[in-house]
C-alpha cells in the first residue's frame, strides 16, 4: 500500500471480521477471541496497524494521524478486496474504527466496539499526556525507557485489564519501539495527530449509506 507494509493474519472462512487494536499492543490481543470465532464460521483478519508494536516502519510520508490510520485500514480492505466488513475495535483502535466508519462508510458493514475511546473521551485519562509527550524533545523515547522497568510496565498495562497480562507478552509488545527508531518515529507521528475531538466527526460523507453502525 502507499503508506507502507502492513503485516496481517487471515484465519478462517465466512463473514469477514476485521480487528482494530489500540496503541502499544498488537493483533495478538485478539488470540483468544479468534480461537473461538474461527470454528464458529468467521473469517478473522487482524492487521498489525502502526500503533507502536508493528515490526516494519511505515513510509516517511505516510499520514499516521488517527484519521490517517483509518484511511490506511480502508486501503487495506480495498487491497484484499474484502468488500464491506464488520470492524471490531478496542481501546484507541475503537476510535480508529469509528473514524473508518465515518470516513469510509461503504467499507463498513457493521461496527462492534469493545471498551474503547469514544466521543469526547479521546484520548482518555490518564493517557492524555501522550500527545504532549510526543511533541517534546525525544518524543516517546523516555517513556520507552521507563517501560523497560518491569513494575512500571506491569502497573501501566494493569490499569487497562481485568486480568494481568504475562510479562513476556508485554515485553514482546514493547520490543519494536525499544529497538527500532523508525517505529518510535511512527508512534510520535500517530500521537501528534491525536486531537480531543469526537472520532465520528471527521469527514462524514453526505447522502444515504447502507452501512450499519
Amino acid at each position: 500500500m502507499s503508506q507502507g507494509t502492513v503485516a496481517y493474519q487471515d484465519e478462517g472462512q465466512g463473514p469477514v471480521l476485521l480487528f482494530s487494536h489500540g496503541i502499544f499492543v498488537d493483533s495478538s490481543l485478539w488470540d483468544g477471541l479468534v480461537e473461538r470465532l474461527v470454528p464458529a464460521g468467521f473469517r478473522c483478519i487482524r492487521p498489525q496497524t502502526p500503533m507502536g508494536c508493528h515490526e516494519t516502519p511505515m513510509n516517511p510520508d505516510a499520514d499516521l494521524s488517527p484519521p490517517g490510520i483509518a484511511d490506511l485500514l480502508n486501503d487495506f480492505i480495498a487491497a484484499l478486496d474484502l468488500g464491506p466488513v464488520t470492524v471490531v475495535g478496542s481501546d484507541s483502535g475503537g476510535a480508529v474504527a469509528q473514524m473508518l466508519a465515518a470516513q469510509h462508510p461503504d467499507s463498513v458493514e457493521a461496527l462492534v466496539l469493545t471498551n474503547c475511546d469514544a466521543l469526547e473521551v479521546y484520548s482518555p485519562f490518564p493517557f492524555t499526556f501522550l500527545p504532549i509527550q510526543a511533541k517534546m524533545p525525544g518524543g516517546i523515547a523516555p517513556l520507552g525507557a521507563l517501560m523497560r522497568i518491569k513494575p512500571i510496565r506491569w502497573a501501566t498495562y494493569r490499569l487497562l485489564t481485568v486480568d494481568p497480562i504475562p510479562d513476556r507478552q508485554l515485553k514482546a509488545w514493547l520490543r519494536p519501539s525499544a529497538i527500532n527508531p523508525g517505529i518510535r518515529r511512527d508512534m510520535n507521528r500517530l500521537l501528534k495527530g491525536v486531537k480531543r475531538t469526537r472520532p465520528l466527526k471527521r469527514r462524514r460523507r453526505s447522502g444515504p449509506s447502507t452501512s450499519r453502525f
